[in-house]
Protein backbone atom coordinates (compact mmCIF):
# COMPACT_ATOMS: atom_id res chain seq x y z
CA UNK A 1 0.00 0.00 0.00
CA UNK A 2 2.71 2.06 1.14
CA UNK A 3 4.70 1.88 -2.11
CA UNK A 4 1.48 2.54 -4.48
CA UNK A 5 0.72 5.84 -2.38
CA UNK A 6 4.15 7.68 -2.58
CA UNK A 7 4.85 6.29 -5.67
CA UNK A 8 7.80 4.12 -4.65
CA UNK A 9 9.32 1.85 -7.77
CA UNK A 10 13.04 1.26 -5.94
CA UNK A 11 13.67 0.04 -2.85
CA UNK A 12 14.71 0.78 -0.07
CA UNK A 13 13.05 3.63 -0.07
CA UNK A 14 12.32 6.10 3.26
CA UNK A 15 9.82 8.47 3.46
CA UNK A 16 9.97 11.67 5.74
CA UNK A 17 7.22 13.71 6.66
CA UNK A 18 6.11 15.92 9.50
CA UNK A 19 2.33 15.64 9.21
CA UNK A 20 -0.24 12.76 10.16
CA UNK A 21 -1.04 12.46 6.60
CA UNK A 22 2.58 12.29 5.46
CA UNK A 23 2.25 14.91 3.19
CA UNK A 24 4.08 16.74 2.16
CA UNK A 25 7.16 14.29 2.60
CA UNK A 26 10.96 14.05 1.90
CA UNK A 27 11.32 10.96 -0.68
CA UNK A 28 14.78 9.48 0.25
CA UNK A 29 15.92 6.81 -2.97
CA UNK A 30 17.69 3.79 -2.57
CA UNK A 31 21.28 4.97 -3.96
CA UNK A 32 21.23 7.46 -1.55
CA UNK A 33 20.47 4.96 1.30
CA UNK A 34 22.71 2.56 0.53
CA UNK A 35 25.10 4.98 -0.04
CA UNK A 36 24.53 6.41 3.55
CA UNK A 37 24.40 2.71 5.12
CA UNK A 38 27.45 1.63 3.51
CA UNK A 39 29.83 4.32 5.82
CA UNK A 40 29.77 3.12 9.99
CA UNK A 41 27.31 6.04 11.42
CA UNK A 42 26.81 7.75 8.52
CA UNK A 43 22.72 6.86 8.48
CA UNK A 44 22.31 7.69 12.53
CA UNK A 45 24.45 10.91 12.04
CA UNK A 46 22.41 12.07 8.96
CA UNK A 47 18.82 11.20 10.48
CA UNK A 48 20.05 12.94 13.75
CA UNK A 49 20.33 16.11 11.76
CA UNK A 50 16.92 15.70 10.06
CA UNK A 51 15.23 14.84 13.45
CA UNK A 52 17.09 18.14 15.01
CA UNK A 53 15.33 20.36 11.77
CA UNK A 54 11.64 18.67 12.52
CA UNK A 55 12.67 19.68 16.12
CA UNK A 56 13.13 23.20 15.36
CA UNK A 57 9.89 23.51 13.38
CA UNK A 58 12.05 23.68 10.10
CA UNK A 59 9.55 23.45 6.87
CA UNK A 60 10.34 20.41 4.81
CA UNK A 61 10.99 22.25 1.46
CA UNK A 62 13.85 24.43 3.60
CA UNK A 63 14.88 20.91 5.09
CA UNK A 64 15.20 19.46 1.36
CA UNK A 65 17.11 22.72 0.31
CA UNK A 66 19.37 22.27 3.55
CA UNK A 67 20.14 18.73 2.47
CA UNK A 68 21.34 19.72 -0.68
CA UNK A 69 24.06 22.24 1.01
CA UNK A 70 28.12 21.83 2.17
CA UNK A 71 27.33 23.18 5.58
CA UNK A 72 24.56 20.20 6.39
CA UNK A 73 27.03 17.55 5.17
CA UNK A 74 29.71 19.47 7.15
CA UNK A 75 27.28 18.65 10.44
CA UNK A 76 26.75 15.24 9.08
CA UNK A 77 30.60 14.84 8.53
CA UNK A 78 30.46 13.86 5.26
CA UNK A 79 32.33 15.06 2.27
CA UNK A 80 30.09 16.72 -0.52
CA UNK A 81 31.67 15.57 -3.90
CA UNK A 82 30.81 11.83 -3.82
CA UNK A 83 27.23 13.23 -3.21
CA UNK A 84 26.05 15.66 -5.74
CA UNK A 85 25.07 12.66 -8.52
CA UNK A 86 23.08 10.50 -5.66
CA UNK A 87 21.46 13.96 -4.06
CA UNK A 88 20.33 14.96 -7.79
CA UNK A 89 18.19 12.17 -8.47
CA UNK A 90 17.97 10.51 -4.76
CA UNK A 91 15.92 12.96 -3.00
CA UNK A 92 12.19 14.82 -3.80
CA UNK A 93 9.86 16.55 -1.98
CA UNK A 94 6.72 14.90 -3.02
CA UNK A 95 4.03 18.59 -2.05
CA UNK A 96 1.08 17.55 -0.40
CA UNK A 97 -1.84 16.00 -2.19
CA UNK A 98 -4.23 18.40 -4.36
CA UNK A 99 -8.23 17.42 -3.31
Amino acid sequence: MCTEIFNVEHFPTMILSDSSGMYPCIKLGPNFLCWLMAKPGEMQRFLTQIHCLMMRDTQLDKINAKIRTKDFWRHVKTGVKELKAILSVSISLVPGKQE
